[in-house]
């Protein structure tokens, strides 16, 4: 999937990392995936590399901001009509958060009837974390992208984010935040808007994490693509997708879904036959089987979400990355 130009000016919660092309799965902008380095050196290093490849006129691949500054930037005097956008993209970000945080007491109800439960209340459109990336256009948007690759990382580690992402280990709307850890989501986040390949520098960001496409033994499976559309089974195919492993027990699934305005990532461990599935609008599930949780996602959650809409929702592509951890 490409990534998404000109989506509209003011973009939601639900709006974040547009799905790109899959990178050559052996290195990324050059960098061997057995390379060794830590987050900051492959962080640099990407973003040099990127930028120094990209088009003289980049098209928007964040819903960070409307023409948001980087920190580099910001300095700079900003002209009335900069002020004037920021304070519109701001208002309609709020409204955009509230509008999906409405979804979410009927969205978590739903995975009980299917054997399901919410094994952890994160949520970027309420509390704690809305109000800390309401503070900064490049993050108000929505940090899909980066709360679901630090998911990852902390299930790999044995963790959850609920822990790492608030003061107290417990994930609460209203609880103190990590602030360390909250930087790290926004860092990584903005760090894609930035070298305009959201993708890839997550992947690399991942990577340094020691967090990788096992692709010699998954070949075609290590990256798939595939439809959404409106209704009922609109979301069969990708149900079917996440839960796959091929030939693997345990992997992590990296998912990206992209509608006609909007784009959004989510993510996803499938071991054996149980499934977490981790969405940043709405939290974390856990089914304990693989028929468990697509009746949920294909019945329930695809129409509940309001990703099935037809204009601002989510029906359209979906790319998933396999990933597994090496430690």
């Amino acid at each position: 999937m490409q990534g998404i130009t000109n989506i509209s000016s003011i973009s939601g919660p639900i709006i974040s990392a547009p799905v790109s092309q899959p990178q050559n799965q052996g290195q990324l902008g050059g960098l061997s995936a057995s390379t060794q380095m830590t987050p900051d050196a492959i962080r640099n290093l990407m973003l040099q590399q990127m930028s120094s490849g990209a088009t003289a006129n980049p098209a928007p691949i964040s819903s960070f901001s409307l023409q948001s500054a980087t920190p580099e930037q910001s300095a700079e005097p900003r002209s009335k009509l900069q002020n004037f956008q920021t304070a519109v993209q701001t208002l309609g970000d709020r409204i955009l958060h509230a509008l999906v945080s409405t979804k979410t007491a009927s969205l978590r109800n739903s995975a009980a009837k299917h054997n399901g439960e919410v094994t952890m209340k994160v949520s970027q459109v309420t509390g704690s974390i809305k109000n800390a990336i309401l503070k900064d256009t490049n993050t108000s948007g929505g940090c899909c992208e980066a709360l679901s690759a630090h998911w990852m990382k902390a299930r790999a580690e044995g963790s959850n984010l609920g822990e790492q992402l608030f003061q107290s280990g417990t994930a609460s709307d209203k609880g103190k935040l990590n602030k360390e850890t909250m930087q790290s989501v926004a860092q990584l986040q903005t760090d894609g808007m930035v070298g305009y390949d959201q993708e890839a520098i997550t992947e690399g960001w991942l990577r340094s994490n020691n967090i990788e496409s096992p692709y010699r033994e998954l070949g075609a499976l290590s990256r798939v693509h595939g439809q959404t559309s409106r209704g009922r089974n609109g979301a069969a195919e990708l149900a079917a997708k996440i839960v796959d492993n091929g030939p693997k027990t345990s992997l992590l699934k990296k998912i990206g879904l992209e509608g006609p305005s909007n784009a959004h990532a989510v993510a996803a461990a499938v071991d054996g036959e149980k499934v977490t599935f981790f969405d940043p609008n709405f939290g974390e599930f856990s089914f304990p089987s693989k028929e468990d949780f697509t009746s949920w996602f294909v019945q329930d959650f695809w129409h509940k979400s309001g990703y099935d809409l037809p204009k601002f929702g989510l029906s359209g592509e979906f790319s998933i990355v396999n990933l597994e951890a090496n430690h």
